[in-house]
């Protein structure tokens, strides 16, 4: 996975046998913060995403999700 500095995405890199060779999350910024055991990563999934097909097909993969407030 790709957590970048200064993006709003996460990025999923797959072996190239899988169907979807790069899944990227458009997130809000991801945030780095140390607990005392390690690192901790931070980022809101705003259910819309980029998807790279092993045949090179590229497409948008929107979900919806629907909760009852």
């Amino acid at each position: 996975m790709l957590v970048p500095h200064d993006g709003y995405y996460l990025a999923h890199f797959n072996a190239p046998t899988s169907e979807n060779v790069i899944y990227a999350d458009i997130t809000t910024l991801p945030e780095f913060a140390h607990d005392g055991n390690g690192w901790v990563i931070a980022a809101a999934d705003m259910d819309l995403d980029v998807v790279r097909h092993a045949d090179g097909r590229v497409w948008i993969d929107r979900t919806t999700v629907v909760t009852d407030l």
